[in-house]
């Protein structure tokens, strides 16, 4: 009888070795992976897509600001252009008179004359912008020179300015930065010879040499 079941032991041995040996399992662990079975792995990829997208670069600082003609400008004094109109108001004067502003200190800039020549019946009305240098952060004082030219084709006889002849010239502020201007330009009981409006642009500070006018704030 012992014999017997040592044969059906050995049986049942040899049965679960060829059923394992089947099912194509290792006999290492339980839990390994079949013979011939693994999972296949995904192929690289190759093309441009397949690159991760590039950082996107900040884009480049822009120009540096001109100085421009700001009141502030970082507090610093530079020179700078503004653009100043003339605006010319009805006069009595025969004479041709010629206008000329500078800050003190800058060359001067013409800004045209009454009339053509003396005595001539035509009169001159431009009032486009001329640009004057300025400084920046501070107030402007505007030199005002007035040439005479008291006949056709003869030089320039007389030459009225505010440094040395303040009293020739009588300023009157008729707005922000906005100021009439009238002259002699003889020295007579006429003061109606010369009759201009000098507007700025409202950037920059200026008063009229020989005014005693403060700057706008």
């Amino acid at each position: 009888m012992r014999t017997i079941k040592s044969v059906c032991l050995l049986a049942t041995m040899i049965l679960f070795v060829t059923a394992c040996s089947q099912s194509n399992f290792s006999g290492e662990s339980g839990n390994a992976v079949r013979t011939g079975n693994s999972v296949p792995q995904k192929p690289p990829c190759t093309g441009p897509s397949c690159d991760p997208a590039p950082p996107i670069a900040p884009p480049p600082p822009g120009p540096t600001p001109p100085d421009g003609l700001t009141p502030d400008n970082g507090g610093t004094t530079a020179i700078v252009e503004t653009g100043l109109t003339l605006i010319r108001n009805p006069d009595v004067a025969k004479w041709q008179d010629c206008l000329f502003v500078n800050i003190v200190g800058q060359a001067p800039t013409d800004l045209g004359c009454n009339r053509p020549f003396a005595y001539s019946p035509t009169k001159i009305t431009d009032a486009t912008p001329r640009l004057v240098k300025v400084q920046t952060n501070t107030c402007n004082v505007l030199h005002v020179a007035l040439k005479t030219s008291k006949a056709n084709g003869t030089p320039v006889t007389d030459n009225v300015n505010t440094a040395s002849n303040p009293n020739r010239f009588r300023t009157t502020k008729t707005g922000p930065y906005e100021f009439n201007v009238i002259a002699n330009d003889n020295g007579d009981a006429q003061w109606n010879d010369l009759n201009v409006t000098i507007k700025g642009d409202g950037k920059i500070k200026f008063t009229i040499e020989g005014s005693n006018i403060p700057c706008d704030p």
